[in-house]
């Protein structure tokens, strides 16, 4: 329900309150909850120091909907990999990846691919991912992985202190 309510508010609804975010720590805690619904798959994760200017929660937001599709789609006792540099935040699964045809389309409202019709979902969360990467000025990406699997990247703009400088 949460999704349908985050799609349905006009763009400039409710604007985008912007801070420095700690994009590594906001994985981090997405990565503990994902943990927590997701027993028996373990996450590998690389999380370099990177800091952003976004909306912390919507930003959450949408690393948790990447982190749930990657979860749905791995296999019992597989690994998510996760990683954090430079802006960017990249998860990976080893299911068996996006359909080739459908590769243009996993970004779109309600759609969801013909293995997903008996999975829980909404067809909303990678939708929500493109929202948020468009809302900050970044990017959305989908590809399949090398050796198998999907894999989901947003890119946002880096702040040029870093942590820890």
């Amino acid at each position: 329900m949460g999704d349908v309510v985050e799609l349905a508010r006009a763009p400039d609804q409710d604007a985008v309150l912007r801070q420095d975010v700690a994009l590594d720590e906001l994985t981090r805690d997405a990565i503990g909850r994902a943990e927590r619904r997701a027993r028996g798959l373990r996450f590998e994760t690389r999380l370099e120091p990177s800091l952003v200017n976004a909306d912390a929660q919507r930003l959450g937001r949408a690393i948790s909907n990447m982190l749930d599709n990657a979860c749905k789609w791995s296999p019992p006792g597989g690994a998510v990999e996760v990683a954090v540099d430079h802006g960017k935040v990249t998860v990976r699964d080893h299911g068996p990846g996006f359909p080739r045809d459908d590769l243009d389309k996993v970004f779109d409202r309600f759609w969801r691919a013909d293995d997903a019709r008996g999975k829980p979902g909404s067809g909303l969360g990678l939708a929500i991912v493109q929202r948020v990467a468009d809302e900050h000025g970044g990017a959305a990406r989908a590809s399949n992985a090398s050796g198998g699997g999907a894999e989901v990247s947003l890119e946002l703009p880096q702040l040029e202190a870093q942590l820890g400088s």
